[in-house]
């Protein structure tokens, strides 16, 4: 029996996928970026493995692509794993030792918050080793805050005492006594995100999958069995729909989270050499996803196909670290230390003279190309994730690298990399009111969706003789379970 055939046409006047040019590089870490996050007024916040952190102001950086103004700098004992903007100027920084500082830029003032579980303090050293805090959320509507460390979970509101924090327990229990696993524990909370109007929270394991949390009770509400067998980094799209992770093996998993399924995945080649976690978030009114690279070359892909847009060249280095600021800028850090310094490169988008719209392509539950892609592929065990910081031979002193990049940037231009098929693709899709390449004039908007929509009523009448017929329920989409 044939599978019904789903066609879902967007209109919309959002332009083409954006274009990034380099504006500036911030040289002032010298130790691996572990991660990234702007404020809504526009300011950066940057943290290494070495505990310091930078902020710095986008809009003050060199606008020709040079190299940054020193920002503001902080240092912390250990190495910065979680950052997070707060109302009023402030800053939650996250430590590996699971220390949770808040800053307040205001004033320079910072004190330590106590969220560490009652068992950590008891542990050996090798397993506190092991823990860190992996992730931090805020949700605005309820003033609460959710810490991920290790395999625990806290939420708390910053002015209420500790007896009133909520605490999730973990899914599994564990052997304290025990070696710690080669491969760290499956229960591992690598994400948090709280969902629009208070929907509860939603978590994303290393390999228990995604679970969403009741906070009233907290109790588990429901919960998806992912498609990969490790979940690397998660995000969120605005409307709280849509869940894109990146696992450790082949590429993005994109899920529908009313539907509690996996949608599609947005494939990619395993480098097994590198098998770091990857960021990922949702960028361009949600239209695009932004991740990290293992390859150099960051990669802008479409939520709604499985292709890559635009990538943004950096070389040869890994990109564990990312950020969005809507409408304006990218950020990108570094692991690879170029002349002592791991670089944080900030990208300004670029504007367009006059609107383009474009109709985007259906989410489907499976490609003919995802299809094809899991037939010529073998399977693999997932390697352990580790985190690179491989040194390069490169000029050591400050100054001969501010003339290498300014050099190379003024014989090169832009240093975005687009590839040829994305440029030709962002051609098709903008609509233009003059004359297309061939001389021949366009269909106006009107005409165009008209004749796209006529093509859809031929396509459904002609894929689906028998109105009557009952198909049999997809196949390959993992299973929900509700509590």
């Amino acid at each position: 029996m044939r599978r019904p055939f789903h066609l879902f046409i967007f209109p919309t006047t959002r332009e083409p996928p954006a274009m990034y040019t380099l504006k500036a590089t911030i040289l002032e870490h010298k130790a691996p970026i572990n991660c990234l996050t702007f404020s809504d007024d526009g300011y950066l916040a940057s943290g290494d493995d070495d505990g310091t952190l930078l902020i710095t102001e986008a809009e003050a950086a060199i606008d020709e692509g040079g190299v940054a103004e020193v920002p503001d700098r902080y240092h912390f004992i250990d190495s910065i794993t979680a950052l997070l903007w707060m109302p009023g100027h402030c800053i939650l920084v996250g430590l590996a030792n699971c220390e949770l500082h808040f800053l307040s830029l205001k004033n320079d003032q910072s004190y330590i918050l106590n969220v560490k579980p009652s068992e950590y303090e008891d542990l050996e050293k090798a397993w506190k080793d092991s823990m860190q805090i992996n992730s931090l959320a805020f949700d605005e509507s309820t003033d609460r805050v959710a810490v991920a460390i290790g395999i625990w979970l806290t939420v708390f509101r910053l002015n209420e005492p500790i007896a009133k924090r909520l605490s999730i327990r973990p899914l599994s229990d564990i052997d304290w006594k025990a070696a710690v696993p080669a491969k760290g524990l499956s229960s591992e909370v690598r994400s948090l995100h709280f969902l629009p109007e208070g929907k509860g929270l939603l978590v994303t394991y290393l390999e228990e999958g995604i679970r969403c949390y009741d906070l009233s009770t907290c109790t588990e509400v429901w919960h998806v069995l992912a498609r990969s067998y490790r979940i690397g980094r998660s995000a969120v799209d605005a409307s709280g729909r849509y869940l894109v992770c990146s696992n450790l093996y082949d590429g993005l998993d994109i899920y529908d989270l009313e539907e509690r399924c996996h949608i599609r995945t947005i494939h990619d080649e395993p480098d097994l050499g590198n098998n770091v976690v990857i960021p990922v978030i949702f960028i361009e009114d949600d239209t695009h996803i932004l991740s990290g690279t293992t390859r150099g070359k960051v990669p802008i892909s479409s939520t709604t196909d499985s292709s890559y847009l635009v990538q943004l060249d950096h070389g040869r280095d890994v990109i564990q670290s990312i950020a969005h600021l809507d409408g304006d800028y990218i950020a990108t850090g570094g692991t690879n230390l170029v002349g002592g310094y791991a670089p944080v490169t900030l990208w300004e988008r670029m504007s367009f003279d006059a609107p383009r719209s474009y109709v985007s392509k259906a989410i489907s539950t499976q490609t003919q190309q995802d299809q094809e892609f899991a037939r010529g592929q073998t399977t693999q065990a997932s390697t352990r994730e580790c985190a690179s910081s491989t040194s390069t031979s490169e000029p050591s002193q400050p100054s001969e690298l501010r003339s290498r990049i300014n050099n190379h940037q003024s014989a090169s231009g832009s240093t975005s990399s687009v590839e040829p098929e994305a440029l030709e693709d962002d051609r098709r899709l903008g609509t233009e009111d003059t004359v297309e390449r061939t001389g021949a004039p366009m269909l106006d908007g009107f005409t165009s969706f008209c004749c796209l929509g006529l093509v859809a009523v031929l396509l459904v009448i002609l894929w689906e003789p028998n109105r009557g017929e009952s198909y049999p329920p997809l196949q390959g989409l993992p299973a929900f379970v509700d509590v």
